[in-house]
């Protein structure tokens, strides 16, 4: 049997007016420029995520600063005391504990508002396991005060406690992206680990100068963290800006300075069992403790200067992101208007040349004409309904 569906149904399924058309011709140009618009407003946001981020870094970093540098007192004072069998430093070392459970606090209070999600997992994974170790202290002061340990185990707590804590640091650098930051943590983090060695260096020769001559395992020690402070100063002066290397030469000098070498020098030469010429432990730990604090200095600088060029960055990405997302959204609005008025401009007189047609078809032929007067397509169809208008007329008379 034939079908009696009708030739006009399957076109009628797909008709569209013209201004869908025109519409579907725009959505395209218009839906990649939105695409576009959205991936650099996304990306400019991106950076501010970050530089937000980066900020909560530096300050817990600036923390850990803190709590390391006290810890790394707290371990030479240790040194001094056990070394000396009791005897020296008894008053200080209580002093440098305090100090130290104050720095412990801070952190403490500034790890507790910490967004650990945001941060990463291996980032508060390492800050869990240095806290773990900072944890510890109360029974290794007791341990100590006591002398119930040697003072190369104390010793060794404390610098692997301080390890972990330039670990959170360092695990902070890998989280940032921009190129500028991450050269800047790097130097800050080199500077740590100098900083760090230098008071392994005091913490290794406080017990040969307390005692009045260094074993062969105090020697080794000794001179293995000479090297590795010298090493990371290396680092350091790689990454630092000049303006950074110049502060460094300014800040840490003087007489601790000189006399830290001289004494280090000292031990070098006398060897184990040798003759330390009457260097006592305390001035050891004086002079050291003068010159670590100058390097603290340095330390500061450092952390200020990353602070500020994370503060000047996110400033800058922040004033891009709300600029690009402006622009976007008015072009994005621009892009609408042209579209709508190109519509406009075509289906208005297209609507208006139809319903003149109608009524010419329908006999009225005093209907006016519109768009006659345009210069495109659709006032070329204008003139040639007026002459079918005009041919009416004259048939008509």
């Amino acid at each position: 049997m034939p079908s009696e569906t009708t030739p006009d149904t399957g076109q009628a399924r797909f008709r569209l007016t013209i201004a869908r058309r025109i519409f579907l011709v725009l959505l395209g140009p218009i839906a990649g420029f939105l695409a576009i618009s959205l991936y650099l407003v996304a990306e400019k946001r991106q950076t501010v995520t970050e530089m937000a981020e980066v900020s909560e870094l530096i300050a817990i970093a600036t923390h850990v600063s803190n709590l390391v540098h006290e810890w790394q007192k707290e371990r030479g004072a240790s040194a001094v005391f056990l070394g000396s069998k009791g005897t020296q430093l008894v008053q200080e070392l209580p002093a440098q504990r305090q100090l130290t459970d104050k720095a412990r606090a801070q952190l403490d209070q500034a790890q507790a508002g910490l967004n650990t999600a945001a941060i990463g997992h291996e980032f508060a994974e390492t800050l869990r396991e240095a806290m773990g170790l900072v944890g510890q202290i109360a029974g290794k002061r007791q341990e100590i005060s006591t002398q119930a340990i040697a003072a190369p185990v104390s010793n060794v707590y404390f610098t692997t406690t301080i390890g972990r804590l330039l670990d959170v640091v360092t695990e902070a650098a890998k989280r940032i992206a921009s190129p500028e930051i991450a050269n800047a943590v790097t130097g800050y983090v080199g500077f740590m680990q100098a900083k760090e060695r230098a008071g392994q260096e005091r913490a290794t020769g406080a017990p040969g100068f307390a005692a009045g001559k260094f074993d062969a395992a105090q020697h080794r020690r000794f001179i293995g963290v000479v090297a590795d402070q010298q090493t990371y100063f290396r680092v350091f002066n790689q990454y630092a800006t000049p303006a950074q290397r110049e502060f460094l030469a300014l800040s840490v000098a003087g007489e601790p300075v000189r006399e830290v070498e001289r004494m280090r020098a000292l031990a070098i030469e006398a060897g184990p069992g040798g003759d330390l010429k009457g260097t006592e432990g305390p001035y050891w730990f004086k002079m050291t403790t003068a010159r670590i604090d100058m390097m603290r200095t340095v330390e500061d600088r450092l952390a200020a200067d990353l602070a500020r060029e994370a503060a000047a960055i996110g400033g800058a990405a922040t004033r891009a992101f709300w600029i690009t997302l402006a622009v976007c959204l008015g072009l994005a609005a621009l892009a609408i208007m042209v579209g709508l008025a190109i519509a406009r401009s075509i289906t208005r007189p297209v609507a208006a040349m139809t319903g003149a047609m109608e009524r010419l078809a329908g006999g009225d032929t005093g209907v006016e004409v519109p768009a006659r007067a345009r210069r495109d397509e659709i006032g070329t169809m204008a003139k040639a309904v007026q002459v079918v208008k005009e041919t009416a007329l004259e048939a008509a008379r």
